[in-house]
């Protein structure tokens, strides 16, 4: 039960490492994959490992805890777009692009990754798992949408503010969109509480 981050970036150069922070200190670990892991992470509750599909390389990455290990990649993906680990259906979700740049949806069931299903998405969104609604979610400034298993469907609205980050707040019950960029400079955070978006200004912001 550790948090732990990859690469970083000191004196004009990327990191590689993968440092462990267990509470008091930060502890470089021996295994590294690079620079590559972006954001695009998931708890896999089936393999008990964080995993992440990457886009360069492609592949698919996974941390135990202690080492890295490497796969293929979601057949036919060419450019990985955000994955999330579906607790109620015990599957992990991967978004991406093929060869011709449609949008497709990957399952990952703990054993292999399903072939693609086309599933259109206009646009870039951070995937998160709203746990009371037992779904996977798409959030981008303009639609929210969840995914049940064979298609995504709009749900809501979205913030209408783009974002650089979104996560599910399990206490609150809140998808939240963090530093949100408006039109006055100003840095925002929005929560969606499953019914609207409530826009806040925080008295400080990350």
């Amino acid at each position: 039960n550790r948090t732990f981050v990859v690469g970083g970036y000191t004196n004009g150069n990327l990191g590689t490492d993968t440092l462990q922070w267990d509470g008091t200190n930060w502890h470089s670990a021996t295994s590294s994959i690079g620079w590559e892991l972006l954001g695009n992470a998931a708890f896999d509750g089936n393999r008990q490992r964080t995993v992440a599909v990457t886009s360069n390389p492609l592949r698919t990455v996974a941390w135990d805890g202690a080492q890295w290990s490497i796969s293929a990649a979601p057949p036919g993906m060419y450019g990985s777009l955000g994955v999330a680990y579906d607790g109620n259906r015990a599957r992990l979700v991967a978004v991406g692009n093929d060869t011709s740049g449609a949008t497709n949806t990957w399952e990952h069931d703990g054993t292999s990754w399903s072939p693609p299903t086309p599933t259109p998405l206009p646009g870039y969104g951070w995937l998160v798992f709203h746990s009371v609604r037992g779904r996977v979610m798409q959030c981008n400034a303009t639609t929210l949408r969840e995914w049940d298993g064979a298609a995504w469907n709009a749900v809501a609205v979205g913030p209408g503010l783009g974002g650089f980050g979104a996560a599910y707040d399990a206490a609150r019950n809140e998808i939240v969109v963090a530093t949100t960029y408006a039109t006055t400079g100003t840095l925002l955070t929005s929560t969606w509480n499953g019914i609207t978006w409530r826009v806040n200004q925080p008295v400080s912001s990350p």
